[in-house]
């Protein structure tokens, strides 16, 4: 929709009024995620999710409810689609609880450093903690940090007390770590307990672990490489992956969704209704099948990754 230029006390005064509505909206009423007075055109501009004629309509009505009408004030309105705002990278920043999705790092000497995504909080032999991939833990008694080691702040968030034969012949790669105590308070990190970093502010909910996939099921992964979540199909069941560097993992699920380093132990979900999910794995890293049916297709320019991988699940 295009509007009119309006004169600027009045579009002032409609930016103020749906501003406010965006800031106390109530459960149900319709969403907007952008507003603003362009200077150019003299219109507020609204970021609503779907721009078609009917939406619109449909916004024009709940505005003069909720908010007032002024002459002409439907044409000064210049509506776009817009999908919902987020802050960028908080999931590589710090962040406490501990909880499925969020960046981890060990520094491993002369400026270089392991890194990984929290699979999902959980208990082993009694003691809190977290799941990550095994390749990222590496071996017992490493100590990671969220996000990072820091010379001035506490942030260590756990240590490596059990990992699989990642590099033998295995059915997973992972690790668990039990939850630091730090050394400035003497208190254990906490960690939230099926619970998945969704955006700044909200998390997913585990329900449970989910029924086994089967090929085209949608599934979802939060790894800490990119600010997006990663989306994609279950594209095979029942792989047996050989690794560069060694190791075999047998009963591993293969996906469409982008993984790159970073995203090893991130947590691979089925959405249900919102915010709930249930576990599939964890994200382990990726193959090339040039051959396979359907390649996943990456977005122009984007980090090397070639256009046949297929991300590996366990």
């Amino acid at each position: 929709m295009t509007a009119t230029r309006a004169d600027t006390r009045t579009a002032l005064r409609i930016h103020t009024r749906i501003s406010a509505y965006m800031a106390e909206r109530r459960p149900g009423e319709l969403p907007v995620s952008l507003c603003y007075v362009d200077d150019p055109s003299g219109t507020v501009i609204i970021g609503i999710p779907d721009a078609s004629p009917p939406l619109i309509d449909q916004y024009l009505r709940m505005f003069r409810h909720r908010i007032g009408a002024w002459p002409r004030m439907d044409e000064a309105l210049t509506f776009l689609g817009c999908g919902p705002a987020f802050r960028h990278a908080k999931k590589t920043e710090y962040n406490r609880p501990l909880a499925g999705g969020l960046y981890i790092t060990n520094p491993t000497g002369q400026g270089a450093k392991a890194q990984g995504t929290i699979c999902i909080a959980a208990k082993h032999g009694g003691n809190a903690g977290f799941v990550t991939a095994g390749h990222v833990a590496d071996q017992n008694g490493t100590t990671f940090y969220q996000p990072r080691q820091s010379s001035v702040n506490d942030w260590m968030a756990g240590t490596t007390s059990a990992v699989t034969a990642f590099l033998g012949q295995a059915s997973s790669d992972s690790a668990f770590l039990a939850a630091a105590t730090l050394q400035s308070t003497s208190t254990q990190v906490g960690v939230q307990y099926n619970s998945i970093w969704k955006n700044a502010n909200s998390n997913y909910t585990v329900t449970g672990v989910a029924a086994p996939p089967t090929v085209g099921d949608q599934v979802s992964m939060q790894g800490a490489a990119l600010l997006a979540e990663r989306n994609g199909q279950i594209a095979a069941v029942d792989a047996t992956i050989a690794f560069q560097g060694g190791g075999t993992l047998d009963h591993q699920l293969l996906a469409t969704y982008q993984s790159r380093e970073g995203d090893s132990g991130a947590p691979v979900y089925r959405k249900l209704n919102d915010p709930n999910v249930e576990l599939i794995g964890l994200n382990v890293g990726a193959v090339d099948t040039s051959t396979m049916p359907n390649p996943v297709t990456l977005p122009q320019n984007s980090p090397p990754l070639r256009a046949s991988a297929k991300s590996v699940i366990a």
